[in-house]
């Protein structure tokens, strides 16, 4: 049977298609839609025949239920209480269209449309059913939205016009007020060459705006209308002879960037600091976009805007002085503080007269905090657009001003700061990480379609010209607005765009196309390629060379690279979204923009012909380092601090960088030399060392390197091999091999400079004696002729980052190390690297410990637990600072807190005065549930802090006073932290916990305030204050309201593809469905979480659970299956994880009837870990040992701190039901009914679950006599 609901509701293949009948159609459509879950009857009579009294609203529904019953058959479950619908009983339309959007079979999922969802049933639906049906077909109208605009594109970008408008003319008929479908179809037909009709079109939709809707056309509309009237004139002035210039292009493809920043713009009016980073490559158009919205906002009035180039400051005040002097004259400034008031007349004179009666007299206060609170104050008056461009380019004082400034500002301000390339690890530059947290918008290259948009917004063409000219602009430029924009300009200029007899532009032969790079195109691409290792740089060239398209075989070939340095450099490349893999059949790779290409062509041809001729090249951007992450760095919560602890003690290179040079290998004895020479050889080794001093690296860096290379010889001057390794490790610029040696009997003296990289001579000289007593000068004059070639030759050779400090025998695993680790910093996957480095250098300790941690952060215990011996076995010999970094990886990945504590405070020993490291401390002591010091750490930690932001280390201390009852301490620190950086309050784990205090101190409005901030963030951060909502409410007794805040929260996270987040909502979902008298539906959701254990390992303490509610639902098998799989994952060395395996095990066997062993196993989990779930568990193997009493002294403890416990332990929040029905089983009844009087009043003051199991029994049993 097949159920329609996409248009007007019938079943299709039933014996009856209870035609006709719209509520039992609806009541089956409803049971479909939330199978496999149950619904209650009394939901379903008030969705149905709410107009109805209770008792004739139940008799409805029996009927309805029966009519279906005789039609489904036994698909349809009907309890006393709730209905339920199989998910085969029928089959449904929306379930097959869903299906097909999510498959990507679009066409397919459009013809599944036949009308909105249940058309026509509102016209007799109540209330209930009419909010239901909105929001159903809203969700659905956005994916037929989604399916319709992707299939228009599609066909659009493959020049397929009729089919294109075929799909526009749908979404405008199946959805008419959606304006993105009419605004589709008139972008549509304007591409195809039908600007008239595009006209028309515009013109009638929007008068139905104005008339039949009675709104206005939205900004992209009128944008797309002014841009056709344009078009239509060109079209008319394009045939005058003469005309050859390009119209200015329009900004195209930026519809989406432009609505996010109007949405921040909201935020920001609405009272809420808002930081918005517009990222994205050199000539993505970030400038031009921000530009527009500026405009548009001027253009709307009633706002201060101020655009400043961050890049251009240069003196230390010049961008707070900037931007006061632009303050000066705003309204609303006469209400800053005096000192704010002096700190700007001092650079505005006209301040004074404004403000006569102001005390300029007061010290100013410094330029950072005058900015921020001239901001705030004048946003009182008009909200503030602040656009600063340019941020990659600022320095590091600027940096900081703009961090101050973005932390500081309050009111109604919005902050754009447009951040290109840089040499950071990131787009959002390393000096803002202190700062508000951001909304990021990256834009991405136009599509193909986009590019055909912006070519007509340039010239008139016709159609099937003008999509070819844009397919190949789009081949060669990547969507990058600026290159094609550059492209097309190079073209005319070509004359491959020309004019012909009657005016009207035309198109050359695209085969003849050959268009120069222009000057501002390649030093645009020099910018970006010339960041590139140098591994990096041979692929990329050798790609290059090899053709557009070039095959992996023959390129790792070319390349003369190893497999582990090729992978490398290839990953480099692809990560900055220079190359990426060709499409099949051919396969291999080829560049994002042919421009790229062509570009590095030149670069190396004019390399070569710069070398052939002896001239520099001049000297390439240093290759960008990795940014080591403290606590104090970012990393806010205590439970994400297990990233940061690491990154703490990451050695930094030794030596400053002008002493890597050059490196003076052991002499090169030429043939003809003598024993006695081996004298001069020593005397010319010592005098270059002399002459070069301040170009060599120290001794100690040396033989530091050559011990981590396991030499045993690190005194000697190294052989050239062994220098060239050395010289790859420490990033020193070029060898010095000296030469002496004989030529008919007279001594020479010389050297050779070489690249140490590819062995490549670059320089050099040598010089004969004439006798003995002239070799010592002769020595001198050529160590003096080496310390001058050194000094000139530096620009010939890119200076290299130096490798990791860490021991291993293999310059390759080193290597592969580096780029592991760098990977590490930037949270991206590095497993498959350090797993290469292990294969080649099997004693590499660093490399094993980072894994063994990297395995542990992704919930792979038994992983982490291998590398992690192989790391120890390899740490004998290790260096103390290397040896104590390995132990504190080893140490986090098996949990083993006390070894973390012992390296934290060896770590304060080696630096005592740092605050970081007391910090570390503080974080270990707190998974080791030392409380106390942990807190006393953190004090010190604050005591030695000596700049930097103080937020990390509140919030910290603040989760750790929260544990042991400083209830109202915490909440302080909490705010005090919010105060300083407002946008940490959105941040998932500090709101969670945040809310949780409130919540215990009664504050519970203000708890459910904080979980809605986060419902503005990104899909996952709504999906998580979804579980925090859900949690607050059941805390309140609201467990209907926590199950559909739980459902919200699945869905969000399934959407997104969080495993995670789904996993943790479905267990949430089961434990309250499970409190509420249910076990059908929790088990569904606990079969999904044993699907995702059984995929992706997840934390002990999710599976943990989901065992425990297992055993609870009755699903015994089930139960000791996942037991066994968590068993066979983890290995539990910490308390809390022996506490958390231990608990999962006794309820399996309490399960199982085995009373006293699954009692003794939770009691060993309580000693080890007393937290609320342990306690729970406890009483619980009490009660089931037939020990009611001790059950209910356990009830009893934890009903006096009810909510504590914000781990998803839902049942907890029953503690006084709970400890009544034990105290009832011990026989004593009076205490029993002081339990239930107190379950009952706890829940009064707010509306609760009435309904719930729990309170119809308390309140049954108390009315007894």
């Amino acid at each position: 049977m097949l159920l329609r609901t996409l248009g007007e509701a019938r079943l299709e293949g039933a014996a009856s298609d209870l035609a006709g009948r719209r509520k039992d159609l609806a009541l089956l459509a409803y049971l479909a839609r939330k199978s496999p879950r149950a619904v209650s009857r009394a939901e379903l009579a008030d969705l149905l025949w709410e107009d109805r009294d209770a008792a004739r609203a139940r008799q409805s529904l029996r009927q309805a239920l029966l009519e279906l019953k005789r039609v489904v058959g036994e698909g349809l479950v009907a309890a006393a209480d709730q209905a339920r619908l199989e998910p085969d009983a029928v089959d449904l339309d929306v379930r097959e269209f869903e299906a097909a959007i999510a498959a990507g079979r679009l066409d397919d999922a459009v013809s599944w449309w036949q009308g909105d969802f249940l058309a026509g049933l509102e016209e007799t639906a109540g209330e209930s059913l009419r909010v239901w049906l909105e929001v159903e077909r809203e969700v659905l109208r956005r994916s037929l939205g989604f399916a319709l605009d992707r299939l228009t594109a599609e066909a659009s970008g493959r020049g397929e016009w009729d089919r294109a408008l075929e799909w526009a003319e749908r979404w405008t008929r199946f959805l008419p007020d959606d304006d993105r479908g009419h605004i589709r179809l008139i972008e549509t037909l304007r591409l195809a060459g039908r600007a008239s009709e595009a006209r028309v079109r515009y013109t009638n939709f929007e008068a139905r705006l104005r008339s039949d809707l009675e709104r206005e056309p939205s900004a992209e509309l009128k944008a797309l209308g002014l841009r056709i009237e344009r078009e239509l004139s060109r079209a008319q002035d394009s045939h005058r002879p003469g005309s050859a210039a390009l119209f200015t292009p329009d900004l195209v493809g930026r519809s989406a960037p432009l609505a996010e920043l109007a949405a921040g713009w909201d935020a920001a009016r609405a009272g809420n600091v808002t930081v918005v980073v517009v990222e994205g490559e050199t000539g993505i158009g970030k400038t031009r976009l921000v530009e527009e919205f500026v405009r548009q906002t001027e253009a709307s009035g009633a706002a201060v805007v101020i655009s400043l180039s961050a890049g251009a400051a240069g003196a230390e005040d010049s961008l707070a002085s900037a931007l006061l002097t632009r303050l000066g004259s705003a309204p609303g400034l006469g209400g800053a503080s005096p000192a704010t008031l002096a700190a700007i007349a001092a650079r505005v004179p006209g301040v004074r007269e404004r403000f006569p009666g102001a005390a300029f007299e007061v010290a100013p206060v410094g330029l950072d905090s005058a900015a921020a609170e001239a901001l705030s104050v004048v946003s009182e008056e008009r909200p503030v657009l602040l656009f600063l461009d340019d941020v990659e380019r600022a320095d590091g004082v600027t940096l900081a001003s703009i961090a101050t400034i973005t932390r500081s500002a309050a009111g109604r301000v919005l902050i754009v700061l447009a951040v290109g390339e840089n040499d950071s690890s990131g787009s959002v530059p390393a000096g803002l990480a202190a700062g508000s947290r951001p909304r990021r918008l990256k834009l991405p290259p136009l599509t193909a379609t986009e590019v055909e948009a912006l070519v007509a917004s340039m010239l008139v063409l016709p159609a099937a010209e003008r999509h070819t000219l844009a397919t190949r602009l789009h081949e060669e430029a990547g969507g990058n607005p600026l290159y094609t924009i550059e492209l097309a300009a190079a073209l005319v200029d070509e004359g491959v765009l020309a004019v012909g007899q009657r005016g009207a532009w035309t198109l050359g032969h695209p085969e003849r196309w050959s268009v120069p790079l222009s000057g501002s195109l390649r030093t645009m691409i020099e910018r970006r390629t010339g960041r590139l290792s140098d591994e990096a740089r041979i692929v990329a060239e050798t790609v290059a060379r090899l053709g557009p398209v070039a095959g992996e075989t023959a390129v790792r070939a070319a390349t003369n690279l190893s497999g582990d340095r090729f992978d490398a450099g290839r990953d480099e490349l692809m990560a900055r979204r220079l190359l990426r893999a060709a499409p099949p059949p051919g396969g291999g790779y080829q560049f994002h923009h042919q421009l790229v290409r062509r570009a590095i062509l030149e670069e190396a041809a004019r390399r070569e012909r710069d070398l052939t001729v002896g001239r520099a090249p001049g000297d390439a951007p240093r290759r960008r380092t990795r940014l080591a992450v403290g606590v104090a760095g970012g990393l806010l919560a205590v439970a994400l601090g297990f990233l940061a602890i690491r990154h703490l003690i990451l050695p930094s290179p030794a030596g400053p960088p002008d002493r890597r040079q050059v490196l003076i290998t052991a002499p090169d004895m030429t043939s003809g030399s003598s024993a006695d020479d081996s004298v001069t050889a020593k005397l010319f080794v010592t005098a270059l060392e002399q002459a070069l001093s301040s170009r060599t690296p120290p001794p100690s860096l040396v033989q530091g390197t050559l011990v981590r290379m396991r030499r045993t010889d690190t005194l000697a001057v190294p052989d050239k091999a062994t220098a060239r390794e050395v010289a790859a490790r420490a990033g020193v610029r070029m060898l010095l091999i000296p030469t002496v040696g004989r030529s008919r009997g007279r001594l020479r003296v010389g050297y050779r400079l070489e690249n140490p990289a590819n062995g490549e001579t670059f320089g050099g000289s040598e010089q004969e004696t004439q006798g003995d007593a002239q070799v010592p000068s002769t020595v001198e004059r050529v160590a003096e002729s080496a310390e001058r070639e050194v000094s000139s030759a530096v620009t010939l050779v890119p200076r290299p980052d130096p490798l990791p400090a860490v021991t291993t025998t293999s310059l390759e695993a080193l290597r592969l190390y580096a780029s592991g680790e760098r990977l590490t910093n930037l949270g991206e996957p590095a497993h498959t690297m350090l797993l290469r480095a292990v294969a080649i250098d099997t004693a590499f300790a660093s490399a094993e410990a980072l894994l063994a941690y990297l395995y542990w952060f992704a919930y792979d215990q038994r992983a982490a637990e291998r590398h992690a011996s192989a790391a120890i076995r390899a740490l004998a010999g290790l260096p103390p600072g290397e040896s104590l970094k390995a132990r504190l990886d080893v140490a986090n990945a098996l949990e083993d807190w006390p070894t973390a504590i012992d390296c934290a405070r060896a770590l304060i020993e080696r630096n005592p005065k740092a605050s970081n490291p007391w910090q570390t401390l503080g974080q270990l002591l707190y998974f080791d549930r030392q409380f106390a010091a942990a807190i006393e750490a953190y004090d010190s930690a604050r005591v030695r802090m000596s700049g930097g932001s103080e937020v990390p280390l509140l919030i910290n201390r603040a989760t750790v006073v929260a544990r042991v009852g400083r209830l109202e301490e915490a909440v302080k620190e909490y705010e005090q932290a919010f105060a300083a950086d407002p946008a940490i309050l959105r941040h998932p784990y500090v709101n969670h916990e945040y809310g949780a205090v409130l919540a215990r101190l009664g504050r519970v409005a203000e708890a459910r305030a904080a979980y809605g901030a986060r419902l503005a963030g990104t899909p996952e951060e709504r999906a998580a204050a979804f579980r925090s909502m859900a949690l607050l409410e059941a805390n309140g007794g609201r467990f209907a309201r926590a199950s559909e805040l739980l459902d919200d929260a699945v869905t969000g996270s399934t959407a997104t593809g969080d495993t995670l987040g789904a996993a943790v909502g479905l267990l949430l979902r089961a434990a309250v469905g499970m409190t509420r008298g249910d076990t059908a539906a929790p088990l569904s959701d606990l079969a999904a979480v044993e699907r995702y254990a059984a995929a992706t390992p997840l934390p002990y303490e999710v599976v943990a659970h989901a065992v425990k509610l297992l055993a609870r639902a009755g699903a015994t098998p089930r139960a000791a299956s996942l037991l066994a799989r968590l068993q066979s994952q983890t290995t539990a060395v910490s308390d809390p994880a022996r506490a958390r395996l231990l608990i999962a095990r006794g309820e399996v066997l309490l399960a199982a009837g085995e009373t006293l062993e699954g009692r003794g196993a939770i009691e060993q989990a309580l000693a080890l870990d007393p937290t609320t779930d342990a306690k729970e568990s406890a009483a619980f193997a009490a009660a089931a040992a037939g020990s009611p009493a001790q059950a209910a002294q356990r009830y009893d403890s934890l009903a006096a701190d009810r909510g504590i416990d914000w781990d998803g332990h839902v049942v907890i929040e029953l503690g006084n039901y709970l400890a009544a029905r034990a105290w009832d089983s011990a026989g004593r009844p009076d205490r029993a009914r002081l339990r239930y009087q107190k379950f009952l009043a706890d829940w009064s003051a707010e509306p609760f679950d009435s309904t719930l199991p729990a309170v119809e029994d308390a309140r049954r049993r108390l009315s007894r006599p």
